[in-house]
């Protein structure tokens, strides 16, 4: 898995041999501290190779290796150990996709349809007292009953898509929340290290911490601060509540609350984990009086007209792109039901790539016209089979309004630990994190790739890196935004996006919404 994705990461030059990737695949399974990042260098593994090659004399090949490691610490290693980084960093972020995927896969699909989607998008991060999952269903459920959008602000109607964009953000804010836990309470470690027991532990920071604890750092039992600065850092909207509730102990027996969170959820067990879980204390009367006035002032004058005029727009137009990709997805899912024969219901959307081209991508970056297909993630159960959670499927799928005989849709399921198994340079260039099938043929996966090792592609290797990088690095507010907009919390979002024409605004969605 690795040894294939990090090398294509690190390098920007000619393909690899076996031999060095074997090697990169060593370096990979040992720790930081066992690695003197600064010493690797692709040039130093391939004189390396030509020394073997030409069986040159073992005590030349050594003098060479020494003289070589010292010119490479000086010239090339804060340049590697950056790449390094950032391969692990991706990395790290495909097994947090994968916690996502899982807790999706285990919220009830009317709850999700109706408001979760909403609170996990918002709050659902991925750190807390237990599992990566685990803290993702809590702190999504907790959210919800914590900080509830009013009906008059809520969409009118159920997602069955989970917005490409958002996901990917909160996926960032836990990534550099689990970072910053990590480094509070090993304040030695640096970045790099951090990312890497997280990345070994699979995300998950307790098991990090243990790691980090065998290697001799001293770790203080007392973990506020470490939530407090994640919080910050991930920007959650109240971080004092959140320490409160993940230093809190539920109101439940452990064995209860590790038997609802193992399996698939139902309303009534959300219920159940509303209940148990820490709320906020009623104000007092003061208080309840001091609050009224900011209540009506974020109600009644955050938002102008204009603002207020393209959030209702900005929302049809998400409904109608929703309906588009559904009506796909529901097409090649009943084709697929047809071929098995089990029918299969739509959970939820969970990816969406729509920039696919019927080809190599050669000219990616000229393209002006339409992509021919779309990628996309799903969950979808079969309420009378044998498995009864929702089963991960991917889709390609034409990008027309109508089906094409030219250009046929399919879909089949995959799994997630497959997430760095198969590659596609479409999804990777816009820094979608599609799960594609390892034993299935689509746009993207071979002849992209065969050019780039050939030299005859117009994208390198550090390009696609830091387009995928900066297309998954995305600690930022977007327009999307505004589908969830909620005055009482967004009141410096309306304030910083101003709009002045509705029309001119909308104009820039073009495309889908995804």
């Amino acid at each position: 898995m690795a040894s294939r994705d990090v090398s294509m990461l690190l390098t920007g030059q000619d393909p690899l041999s076996p031999a060095t990737l074997e090697r990169i695949a060593e370096l990979l399974r040992q720790g930081p501290t066992g690695m003197d990042l600064i010493n690797i260098s692709l040039d130093y593994l391939r004189v390396n190779e030509k020394d073997n090659n030409k069986k040159r004399k073992r005590s030349r090949q050594t003098s060479e290796s020494t003289e070589g490691s010292r010119a490479h610490k000086k010239r090339l290693g804060p340049q590697l150990t950056f790449r390094y980084t950032l391969a692990l960093k991706l990395l790290l972020l495909g097994k947090i996709h994968g916690h996502y995927l899982e807790a999706l896969a285990k919220l009830p699909r009317d709850g999700l349809r109706r408001h979760h989607h909403c609170s996990l998008l918002r709050g659902g991060y991925c750190y807390g007292p237990r599992d990566p999952v685990s803290n993702i269903i809590l702190n999504t459920i907790w959210y919800g009953s914590m900080f509830p959008t009013p009906q008059k602000f809520e969409l009118q109607f159920k997602v069955d898509m989970i917005c490409t964009r958002m996901l990917a953000r909160i996926e960032c804010c836990s990534l550099y929340g689990l970072v910053t836990f990590l480094r509070t309470c090993a304040p030695e470690l640096i970045e790099h290290d951090a990312i890497w027991y997280l990345f070994r532990s699979g995300a998950d920071v307790h098991k990090a911490i243990r790691e980090v604890k065998k290697h001799g750092h001293h770790v203080p039992g007392n973990f506020q601060d470490a939530y407090m600065q994640a919080a910050v850092v991930s920007w959650h909207d109240d971080p004092d509540e959140l320490v409160k509730f993940a230093t809190s102990s539920l109101n439940m027996e452990s064995a209860k609350l590790l038997a609802l969170l193992q399996g698939t959820l139902t309303n009534d067990g959300v219920e159940c984990l509303t209940m148990a879980l820490p709320h906020k204390s009623p104000p007092t009367q003061s208080e309840e009086q001091a609050q009224q006035p900011n209540q009506v002032t974020s109600s009644s004058q955050v938002l102008s007209k204009n603002q207020k005029n393209f959030i209702s727009e900005f929302r049809k137009k998400f409904r109608r792109d929703q309906n588009f990709f559904v009506r796909k997805v529901k097409a090649v899912l009943s084709d697929y039901s047809q071929q098995k024969g089990v029918h299969y219901k739509l959970h939820i959307i969970c990816g969406v790539n729509p920039r696919v081209p019927d080809g190599p991508s050669v000219a990616l970056v000229k393209k002006k016209f339409q992509f021919e297909y779309f990628h996309i993630n799903f969950l979808a159960t079969a309420p009378n089979s044998a498995v009864a959670s929702p089963e991960l499927f991917f889709a390609q799928c034409s990008n027309s309004i109508k089906e094409r005989q030219e250009r046929p849709s399919w879909c089949t399921p995959v799994s997630d630990s497959s997430i760095d198994n198969a590659r596609c340079f479409s999804c990777e260039f816009n820094g979608a994190k599609i799960v594609h099938p390892y034993d299935e043929i689509y746009y993207g996966r071979y002849e992209d790739f065969k050019l780039m090792a050939h030299g005859k592609h117009g994208t390198q290797n550090e390009l696609l890196t830091s387009s995928c990088h900066s297309h998954s690095d995305v600690m930022a507010t977007m327009a999307q935004d505004f589908i969830y907009f909620y005055p009482n919390m967004d009141s410096k979002f309306a304030e910083m996006n101003p709009i002045s024409n509705v029309a001119r605004k909308l104009k820039e969605w073009k495309g889908r919404i995804f």
